[in-house]
């Protein structure tokens, strides 16, 4: 049975209440829309609104509500809780950014281009040349993560993950995990979770290895950490969900996801 609810039927009762209590509703995290613009969601679980915008011209964006990177061309910025700019810094001019991702475990972020890795934190950002243990030339890279001075890579190769463990200064790497699967898009989550989309399924992996998926008529265009157990999954048609991650992760079993709909604009 799919756990796909619609929001818009709380959002009206929403309002009213901060406007007659002039209040307003906790920020919840940032969203990247399909023109490219970002905003902040407030509201609970089922009564969304948009806030404040925040940028545009986005190409990326990644916050997990400690930590933030948004990506315009060649310019990268490490956002706060708050989503204030902490650092900015110049990626290569002539190098595409492939993939971002933020540490589970720390307040880090990783940025991978076609060139090189930058691992980010509120310290400073440093510059990797491409390890050869994080470029596997016969599969597609879905993920990353990692934490300190290691970068996680999670590649897709002949419906399997592979999860490499990469440590910056040395180039070594291992095989952390594998497991089946074929993700359009993939972002690791605190806890040992992944979550990724796979032909209009959403799964997330829990941290025991089980797995739990919401089924959807929607083919996904991208996914993204937006916020505390919260992650935005942009549909190619241009719909807006979030998977809100529910359960207490110490118990694997009793974790699960909750899809909802976000209004169609900000406006």
């Amino acid at each position: 049975m799919s756990l796909l609810k619609p929001v818009f039927a709380a959002g009206p009762a929403l309002w009213l209440l901060l406007a007659n209590t002039s209040l307003e509703a906790p920020r919840l995290g940032f969203v990247r829309l399909e023109n490219r613009e970002v905003w902040s969601l407030r509201g609970i679980a089922g009564a969304f609104y948009f806030g404040q915008f925040t940028a545009a011209s986005v190409d990326e964006l990644a916050f997990n509500g400690a930590i933030g990177v948004r990506i315009s061309g060649a310019g990268a910025e490490l956002l706060g809780g708050g989503g204030e700019t902490l650092r900015t810094l110049q990626l290569e001019p002539d190098s595409k950014v492939l993939r971002t991702g933020l540490s589970a475990i720390d307040e880090t972020a990783f940025i991978r281009t076609e060139a090189s890795v930058w691992r980010v934190d509120r310290d400073r950002a440093e510059r990797f040349d491409m390890p050869e243990a994080a470029v596997d030339p016969d599969a597609r890279l879905a993920g990353l993560g990692g934490a300190g001075r290691y970068l996680d890579v999670a590649s897709a190769w002949q419906g399997q993950v592979i999860v490499r463990r990469v440590w910056l200064d040395s180039g070594e790497a291992i095989v952390r995990e594998t497991f089946a699967a074929n993700p359009d898009h993939f972002v690791f989550l605190p806890n040992g979770m992944s979550i990724w989309t796979e032909d209009g399924v959403i799964l997330l992996r829990r941290g025991d290895g089980s797995t739990v998926q919401v089924e959807t008529n929607a083919q996904f265009s991208g996914l993204h950490a937006m916020g505390k157990d919260l992650v935005n999954a942009s549909a190619a048609d241009g719909r807006q969900f979030v998977a809100q991650i529910v359960g207490n992760p110490l118990i694997p079993h009793e974790v699960s996801i909750r899809l909802l709909q976000l209004p169609e604009s900000p406006e």
